[in-house]
C-alpha cells in the first residue's frame, strides 16, 4: 500500500476542497497515487505528465502539438506545486500562454539546489507555506520579498471533524504513550525519540506509526539500547486518527520541518505536542501555550550509527530568522520533558485544548483556499 508523503497528501486536500468551489481545476503530474484520483472531484481533470512525454509522435512534432494545446486551452493561472521537475514543459506554458504563473513553496526549496533559480525567477508569484519556506525563497535563491504571499497549511473541515470525533485505538492501562505519526526517514528525528525511551521508565510506551526507509535502522538502535520492548512499530495506517485519540503526547522531533501537517492534525484531537524549534514549526507552535518547542542541539555527526550518507545543509532559526546547521533535539532532554508533561495532566489539557483552538481558527483549510483565491485574483 502506498500512503503518501506530506505534500502529496497537502495537495490533494488542496484540490480536492478547492475544486468543490466554483474552479475547474488541471492536474499535471509525473505521479498521481489511485488513491487520490479515484477520490477527486469530477471537476477536476487529470492530465500525467508522463501522457504527453510518451506521445508517439516525433519529438518536434509532439512539442508543436503541445504547445498548440496549451494555447487553445486559454488558461488563467497555473500553479506548480513544489514541482520543478519539468522545466521543458514550464518553458512551453511560460513562452505559449498568458497565464500568470505562480510557485508553491511547501518544502522542497531546502534540497533544491541554486541551479532552479532562473528557472524560480520566471514566475510572477509565490506562495509560501510558512514563514520559513518564504525566507528560504529570498535568500537562498533571491526571489524579492515583495511577491511572497505566506498562506499555511491548513486542515480539511472534514478530516478534523474525523480526528476530533475518532475513538482512541486501544492501549495497555496504565501505559502513557507517546505517538510519532510520519515518514521514517532520517529527516524526522525518529532516533532521537527512541534514544530518549532509555531515559524512561516501564510505565512509557512511544507507538511510531509510519513506514520508511529508515524502519529497520530505527528497529536496531531500539534493540541495541534495550528498549524494543517499550516501542512498537505500528506500520503504516490508512487513518491514523485513533492513534492520535489514543496518545498522551505527540512529538515531532524533526531535523527539517517547513509546516507539519501533523501538529495540525494533533490539534484536532486536542493533544498535547513536543516538537523541534525550528523551520515553521513556530508559526503553529507558541511554546508553553499551545504546545513545547525544543531546540535542537546535538550535531548530525554525534549520533554515529545513525549518520544519513546526504543531509540539506540549512534549517531556518525561527528565533533569529537566520539560517543554521540541522541537529537533533537531545535524547534527555526529550525524556525530561515527556517527564513533566506526564507529572501534570492539567498542563496536558490546557495545551491540548490551546491547540485545538489554534488550529481551528487558524488553519482550516477552507479559509486557506479563500486566501489563495484572493492573492491569485490580484494577478490578474
Amino acid at each position: 500500500m502506498h500512503i503518501p508523503a506530506g505534500l502529496e497528501n497537502r495537495a490533494f486536500r488542496f484540490i480536492n476542497t478547492a475544486s468543490g468551489n466554483k474552479h475547474s481545476l488541471l492536474v499535471i503530474s509525473r505521479r498521481i497515487n489511485r488513491k487520490f484520483t479515484d477520490r477527486l472531484h469530477t471537476a477536476v481533470e487529470i492530465n500525467h505528465w508522463k501522457y504527453w512525454k510518451n506521445l508517439k509522435l516525433p519529438r518536434f512534432l509532439r512539442s508543436t502539438f503541445l504547445k498548440k494545446w496549451l494555447k487553445a486551452r486559454k488558461f488563467d493561472v497555473f500553479i506548480s506545486y513544489s514541482q520543478l521537475s519539468y522545466p521543458k514543459l514550464w518553458d512551453m506554458i511560460f513562452k505559449n500562454t498568458c497565464a500568470k504563473a505562480v510557485y508553491y513553496e511547501g518544502g522542497s526549496a531546502w534540497v533544491k539546489s541554486r541551479s532552479h533559480k532562473k528557472l524560480l525567477e520566471r514566475f510572477n508569484a509565490y506562495i509560501a507555506n510558512s514563514a520559513a519556506s518564504a525566507l528560504m525563497l529570498e535568500n537562498k535563491f533571491g526571489i524579492k520579498k515583495e511577491k511572497i504571499k505566506i498562506i499555511h497549511n491548513g486542515l480539511p473541515k472534514k478530516r478534523f471533524e474525523n480526528i476530533e470525533n475518532s475513538v482512541s485505538a486501544e492501549k495497555e492501562k496504565g501505559k502513557f504513550v507517546i505517538l510519532f505519526l510520519g515518514r521514517l526517514i532520517a529527516i524526522k528525528g525518529i532516533n532521537s525519540l527512541i534514544r530518549a525511551m532509555k531515559y524512561l521508565d516501564n510505565s512509557f510506551e512511544l507507538w511510531i506509526v509510519g513506514e520508511g526507509k529508515a524502519a529497520a535502522a530505527l528497529e536496531k538502535i531500539a534493540l541495541k539500547l534495550g528498549v524494543k520492548n517499550r516501542v512498537v512499530f505500528k506500520g503504516v495506517q490508512v487513518d491514523p486518527a485513533p492513534f492520535i485519540k489514543a496518545a498522551d503526547v505527540m512529538a515531532v522531533p524533526s531535523v527539517r520541518e517547513a509546516m507539519p501537517n501533523v501538529v495540525l492534525e494533533a490539534g484536532a484531537a486536542a493533544r498535547t505536542v513536543i516538537a523541534s524549534d525550528i523551520d515553521g514549526i513556530p508559526d503553529i507552535i507558541d511554546s508553553g501555550i499551545n504546545g513545547i518547542l525544543l531546540k535542537p542541539s546535538v550535531e548530525i555527526g554525534d549520533m554515529p550509527d545513525f549518520h544519513p550518507k546526504k543531509f540539506h545543509k540549512q534549517i531556518v532559526d525561527s528565533s533569529r530568522n537566520l539560517f543554521d546547521s540541522p541537529r537533533y533535539i537531545d535524547p534527555e532532554v526529550l525524556a525530561q520533558t515527556i517527564k513533566k508533561l506526564k507529572a501534570d495532566p492539567g498542563l496536558r489539557k490546557k495545551l491540548g485544548k490551546n491547540l485545538y483552538n489554534t488550529v481551528k481558527s487558524k488553519f482550516m483549510m477552507e479559509d486557506k483556499i479563500k486566501q489563495i483565491e484572493l492573492f491569485i485574483e490580484t494577478l490578474l
